[in-house]
């Protein structure tokens, strides 16, 4: 409500691995120009030198990291049941049949509605709190249902942010054994100025600490003493992937987030994948829903981006995840219209089947799995050219280097090949078709 050729947060959302991003800085700009057209995010791994500074660091270097990644530990802070209040003349929607009814009142205990009914038969006295609503709608709090907010390093804005747009529940999509910890110590700021939590996962699955069946296990199974509420899938080998819905199900939990270059769409859905985020993230999808997915489908890169002896070094998962994932997502910006990555794309784009996508959402509804498609996140990678990113209000509101950062962003976007723009244009134009059927 938060990933092959295309430019990422979803104003909060993870920078996902796989995302086609951007390209941060003048030097990379120019880089991006000379780079050859067939760079791989592996060789931008190699290039940024993740092994290097591994390899060389020891324990002295272990134990500097360690110190540089040490988090301050944030502040107790107790939120208070919310007062019980009532709200007069009001205008409720159906959202089954879009039927308006007016002059209404809604009675909230502890932040949750009890009652509906005619205002006229409210009491004149009454001990709550009683707010008149003079016509205006009324709606539920909405859930945020894709959010990185607790990773902020304050997140008192983004929390009053939400507030003012109606957001009262938040699912958040990435967490960590610290956030975890911060939750239970009652550390994250959760005030009655804040919306609820409604799940929060441990550390995401990687081949930093899912690099086997039996890794995933016991990730998932410490993930689940640590309190997690459910696990978040990010990139991994098939088999450790079928294994990890495996045991995440046998505690209990359910398993969200993307799907690996490996993983087809509809194979994820049988096998009992819980929630699919960003539309899996990167081309699988639009694979699946060609009407030749069998022939692009043996075109499909399948390799992880992130080497096995890389991932298997000491600390590689920290240091990769504090210095090098920004660079790796920024590689797409490189892509040229005779990329590998760039051509499949077109030709799933280009026999796009609606029967497919029809075929594809009715084992969706059959197999319970939800989607969580992001279309605000998915825009800012696909249309980030729309003239109104650099108009957008909120730039003025930003940290300047976040503000720095989203313009440069949308600087090296506009610099793409025009192809390759249209094809990211195409892109989120499918997206939104998909969505719809």
């Amino acid at each position: 409500m938060s990933h092959d050729p295309r430019p990422t947060d979803e104003n909060t959302s993870e920078e996902d691995i796989g995302d086609t991003g951007t390209v941060e800085s003048e030097t990379e700009r120019a880089e991006a120009t000379t780079a050859s057209k067939g760079s791989t995010r592996r060789t931008l791994l190699k290039r940024v030198g993740l092994g290097a500074v591994l390899i060389g660091s020891g324990a002295f270097g272990r134990e500097a990291v360690a110190r540089v990644m040490a988090p301050d530990v944030p502040a107790r802070t107790l939120g208070s049941d919310a007062a019980d209040m009532r709200i007069d003349n009001v205008t409720i929607v159906d959202p089954l049949n879009g039927s308006r009814t007016r002059g209404r009142s809604i009675v909230l205990r502890n932040g949750h509605i009890a009652s509906v009914f005619s205002s006229g038969d409210a009491p004149a006295e009454t001990s709550m709190r009683v707010i008149e609503g003079a016509g205006r709608y009324a709606v539920p709090g909405y859930n945020e249902m894709h959010t990185h907010v607790l990773q902020k390093t304050d997140t008192r804005l983004a929390y009053a942010t939400m507030l003012a747009q109606g957001v009262t529940g938040m699912r958040q999509m990435q967490g960590s054994e610290d956030i975890l910890t911060y939750r239970a110590e009652q550390r994250l700021g959760l005030t009655e100025h804040a919306p609820r939590p409604l799940g929060i996962p441990g550390g995401l699955l990687l081949p930093f600490n899912a690099g086997s069946t039996d890794d995933v296990r016991e990730e998932i199974a410490r993930q689940w003493d640590q309190g997690a509420d459910f696990i978040k899938m990010i990139l991994t080998e098939r088999d450790v992937f079928f294994a990890a819905i495996e045991a995440a199900h046998k505690r209990g939990m359910r398993i969200a987030g993307h799907l690996p270059p490996a993983i087809r769409i509809e194979e994820a859905s049988e096998q009992g994948f819980d929630s699919i985020e960003h539309l899996g993230t990167g081309s699988n999808v639009f694979l699946s829903l060609s009407t030749t997915p069998d022939k692009l489908w043996e075109q499909q890169d399948t390799k992880l981006p992130i080497p096995g002896w890389l991932a298997g070094l000491p600390g590689a998962g920290e240091v990769f995840d504090r210095f090098f994932k920004d660079k790796l997502i920024s590689s797409v910006g490189r892509a040229e219209p005779d990329d590998p990555s760039v051509v499949l794309l077109k030709k799933a784009l280009s026999t796009y089947s609606e029967e497919r996508a029809t075929e594809l959402g009715d084992m969706f509804a059959r197999n319970r799995t939800w989607q969580c498609p992001t279309l605000a996140n998915l825009r800012s990678k696909y249309r980030l050219d729309d003239p109104e990113f650099r108009s957008d209000p909120w730039l003025k509101k930003m940290p300047a280097d976040e503000r720095r950062k989203k313009l440069a962003d949308i600087d090296t976007y506009e610099a793409l090949h025009p192809e390759v723009r249209d094809i990211n244009h195409q892109y989120y134009d499918r997206v939104i078709q998909t969505i719809g059927i």
